[in-house]
């Protein structure tokens, strides 16, 4: 089912945004109409085609290719079946009401991992002055295993600092982070992302602390709050297929 979009002014002079050819760029926003609330579908090249460019001749696989390499979408198998997530869809569209969406969420993947640069071991290392790559030291096998843990540190810190907000992370920020992981295991990466993402997307005070706000981050699930409106869901514990089965 078709749904009304809105495109925010600052998408037309958005880094990534004005790399991308421009009939990329519809397709692009031609999706938002056609994805469910959470920015999911079910990819179909042929179906998508008739749907946006019903009467253009366009290589639309060539357009999905473009969308990909630059981080706007991810397509996942699942079963047999593909399916097609827009990457921080919550960043484009502010939904009161979100509808929860009937297709499953993507995995952590190979495309995931260069989309978040996740190691294929999932251990980060440091490069050193002659350009070779730091082995784990004692304390880096002490670090947390999730290996959800460090892209999403990091999409933290990009978030403050995207939002203008002093970079503010200790061990305290990280054992939240930590145990908010333990208690969610069936949350994706992409899942904890985009909460992290609604969280600095919200209409309240940005300044907190990770510490401070990481043990209420599923409470960004409905997608960013309005300071005035106290509608979103509460506080899961049970990690994603729980707060599935609590609807």
């Amino acid at each position: 089912m078709a749904r009304i979009r809105t495109i925010k002014p600052d998408f037309w002079v958005d880094e990534k945004v004005v790399q991308l050819t421009h009939l990329a760029r519809l397709l692009f926003i031609g999706l938002w109409n056609f994805a469910d609330d959470e920015g999911r579908m079910q990819f179909s090249p042929l179906k998508i085609k008739m749907q946006i460019f019903p009467a253009d001749d366009v290589a639309i696989q060539d357009l999905f290719g473009e969308l990909t390499r630059q981080g706007f979408i991810q397509i996942y198998p699942v079963g047999n079946v593909e399916y097609l997530q827009i990457v921080n869809f919550a960043r484009h569209q502010k939904i009161d009401k979100r509808t929860a969406s009937k297709f499953p969420a993507p995995l952590v993947s190979a495309e995931s991992r260069r989309l978040f640069a996740i190691p294929a071991d999932g251990m980060e290392r440091e490069e050193e002055g002659n350009g070779r790559k730091k082995e784990p030291s004692r304390s880096d096998e002490r670090e947390p295993c999730d290996q959800r843990h460090s892209p999403l540190r990091e999409h933290i810190k990009r978030s403050q600092c995207e939002s203008g907000v002093p970079e503010q992370w200790d061990s305290r920020s990280a054992k939240a982070l930590n145990e908010w992981l333990k208690a969610n295991p069936h949350v994706s990466l992409e899942q904890a992302a985009l909460l992290v993402t609604n969280r600095f997307a919200s209409d309240e005070p940005l300044g907190n602390p990770p510490w401070d706000w990481l043990p209420r981050l599923s409470r960004y699930w409905e997608g960013p709050l309005d300071k005035f409106k106290n509608t979103y869901r509460p506080d899961f514990r049970a990690g994603y297929e729980g707060m599935r089965a609590a609807k």
